[in-house]
C-alpha cells in the first residue's frame, strides 16, 4: 500500500492541473501547466530519492530513464505554463445580441432610428 502513495499523489496533482486548464480555458491554461509541471518534477525527485521497492509505479524502468523522462515532461510543462499568455476569461456573447455584422452600430454612427443612414450598402 505504501508504494502506491507517491504515484497517487502525482496523479492527483497532474489531474488537478489538467482540470484547471480544461475548466478555465485560456485564462487557466498557464496555471494548470505549472501545476502539472511541478507535479512531474516532484515525481522525478521522488523517483530519484526512493529505492525501487518504495517508488511503486513511478519505477517502471531503470532509475536514470525514469528521472530523465519525468524531469523532461515536468520542465516542458512548467515552461509552457509560464510562457502561455494570461488571457482574460471568455465573456458570453449576449452583449452582442442585436448587432448586425459588418454594419455600424446605430448609436455609434451618430443617428437615431428613423433617420436616414449616412452609409449605403455596397453591392
Amino acid at each position: 500500500m505504501v508504494t502506491v502513495i507517491p504515484y497517487l499523489t502525482i496523479v492527483v496533482c497532474v489531474v488537478a492541473g489538467v482540470y484547471i486548464s480544461w475548466h478555465q480555458g485560456s485564462s487557466g491554461g498557464g496555471i494548470g501547466g505549472v501545476i502539472g509541471g511541478v507535479a512531474f518534477l516532484v515525481a522525478a525527485i521522488i523517483r530519484l530519492a526512493l529505492p525501487r521497492k518504495l517508488a511503486g509505479f513511478l519505477a517502471s524502468r531503470n532509475r536514470v530513464t525514469d528521472v530523465a523522462t519525468l524531469a523532461a515532461f515536468g520542465a516542458g510543462l512548467l515552461l509552457l505554463g509560464l510562457l502561455l499568455p494570461r488571457l482574460p476569461a471568455p465573456q458570453s456573447a449576449g452583449h452582442r445580441i442585436g448587432r448586425t455584422p459588418n454594419r455600424p452600430d446605430t448609436e455609434s454612427a451618430g443617428h437615431r432610428i428613423g433617420q436616414k443612414a449616412r452609409w449605403a450598402p455596397t453591392g
